[in-house]
C-alpha cells in the first residue's frame, strides 16, 4: 500500500531536512523551497498534505493558501502551517484562508507527527462521508460517520460495530462519540466535548468520565478506541487505550 505524500514547503533547507526526517518513516516526502515551487509541486505531484511555512521569497504561505483554496482540485487539500510567527493576527489570517492546522516553531517532533496523522485521518473520513452521501438513493437523508469498522448512523443514532452488530447509545454517549468521530485521531479537550454536548454555560460542570467508560464498554475490542490523554482530554484512535 502506497504511503501518503507530504509536501514540505520552507525556504530554509535545514528546516526542510529536519521536518522531512521526522515524517519520512510513515510518509513519502516532497520538498519545495518557496511558494511558487510549492504550487508547481502540488499540481505536478498531488500530495496528500502540505506542511507550509509562512515567510518565504517569491510567494509567501498566505498566498499559497489562497491559491490552493481557489482551485477546485486543491480546495480540500489539508494544509498545516509550521512557522515561527505565532501572533494572533497570523493565526486568524491563516484560518480565514482555510488552513487546517497551525503549529509554532520550535516544535516537538511527536506533536508534528500526531497533527499530520490527525489531519490525514480527518481528511480521509470526510472523503468516505462524501462517497457515502453520493450513494444515497433519492429521498434518503441518512449520514454515517466511519472509523475503521465503526459506523455511526447520525439519523438513527445507532452504532454499528465490527461484524455488523449494532448497539443503542444513550443521548450523551451518542454526542460524545459523534464529536470524537468528527475529530478522529485528534486530542479533544474536556471543555470542547462538554461544550458540544451541553453548551458553553453548562459544559464546565459536567462529568464526562462515566459516559466515556460506558462508551468504551460498548466499543469493546474495536480497532478504534477512546484513549484518555491525561491532563488534556480524549482521542478516538487506534493507539492503545489508557
Amino acid at each position: 500500500m502506497n504511503r501518503p505524500k507530504v509536501l514540505i514547503v520552507d525556504d530554509e533547507s535545514e528546516m526542510r531536512e529536519v521536518v522531512g526526517e521526522i515524517l519520512s518513516e510513515n510518509y513519502r516526502i516532497l520538498f519545495a523551497k518557496d511558494g511558487l515551487d510549492a504550487i508547481e509541486s502540488v499540481n505536478r505531484n498531488q500530495p496528500d498534505l502540505v506542511v507550509l511555512d509562512l515567510s518565504m521569497p517569491r510567494s509567501d504561505g498566505f498566498e499559497v493558501c489562497q491559491q490552493l483554496r481557489s482551485q477546485a482540485s486543491t480546495k480540500e487539500l489539508p494544509i498545516l502551517i509550521l512557522t515561527a510567527h505565532n501572533s494572533a493576527q497570523h493565526r486568524i489570517r491563516a484560518f480565514e484562508l482555510g488552513v487546517d492546522d497551525f503549529l509554532e516553531k520550535p516544535f516537538h517532533p511527536a506533536e508534528l507527527i500526531v497533527r499530520v496523522k490527525s489531519r490525514l485521518a480527518k481528511h480521509s473520513i470526510k472523503g468516505e462521508q462524501s462517497v457515502i452521501a453520493g450513494k444515497l438513493t433519492e429521498g434518503q437523508s441518512a449520514q454515517v460517520l466511519r472509523a475503521g469498522e465503526l459506523k455511526l448512523d447520525l439519523e438513527r443514532r445507532r452504532l454499528q460495530l465490527e461484524k455488523g452488530s449494532e448497539c443503542n447509545l444513550r443521548e450523551i454517549e451518542f454526542k460524545i462519540l459523534r464529536y470524537l468521530m468528527q475529530n478522529i485521531e485528534r486530542i479533544c479537550t474536556r471543555d470542547e466535548i462538554s461544550h458540544a454536548i451541553w453548551g458553553q454555560e453548562e459544559g464546565q460542570n459536567r462529568n464526562l468520565d462515566p459516559h466515556v467508560s460506558n462508551l468504551r464498554r460498548k466499543l469493546g475490542q474495536a480497532e478504534y478506541s477512546i484513549k484518555t490523554v491525561y491532563g488534556m482530554g480524549y482521542s478516538l484512535t487506534t493507539e492503545m487505550t489508557q
